[in-house]
């Protein structure tokens, strides 16, 4: 039943966002991702790390944008909090982690996120496209939602 729920969460989300496709870097670590959401959010309420999300290139920006007003903040917190972290993620994340996730951001910080199935094309009707995209959305919450449910369960 559980793997069920995974299976069909996993699929709404892939079904309902095309969102980073590229993206290719893996993670440090647990400890070093929970410091980076923790400060994230702390700046951004719709901080993620996860790549399909909408929000996973604004949330890179204040990891990787000098510029952006909320990276001192983040550095500041989530640099704290990666003090406590095991050694080999802390050296894993500044040796690669960090120059792979800067390096891909900076070619990607102008991508945009569709929904699946939308092109470029109009469509004569303006709101039959808004009428698909807002279920869309709420079921990539609500299969994000089961799968992290599902992950803490396993």
């Amino acid at each position: 039943m559980r793997a069920a729920v995974v299976v069909a969460g996993l699929a709404s989300v892939v079904a309902a966002q095309n969102c980073n496709p590229s993206w290719n870097v893996t993670s440090a670590g647990t400890c070093m991702d929970n410091c980076a959401i923790q400060a994230g959010s702390a700046v951004m309420p719709n901080f993620s790390l996860n790549s399909t999300s909408a929000d996973f290139v604004s949330s890179l920006a204040v990891e990787c944008d000098r510029a952006n007003i909320n990276y001192v903040a983040f550095m500041t917190k989530a640099g704290t909090c990666w003090l406590g972290c095991p050694k080999d993620e802390q050296n894993d994340y500044t040796q690669r982690a960090f120059n792979q996730t800067c390096a891909w951001y900076k070619a990607h910080k102008d991508d945009k996120c569709a929904a699946a199935g939308n092109s470029s094309s109009s469509s004569s009707n303006s709101t039959s496209g808004a009428a698909t995209l807002a279920p869309l959305t709420v079921t990539a919450a609500i299969g994000a939602v089961a799968l992290g449910v599902s992950a803490l369960l396993f």
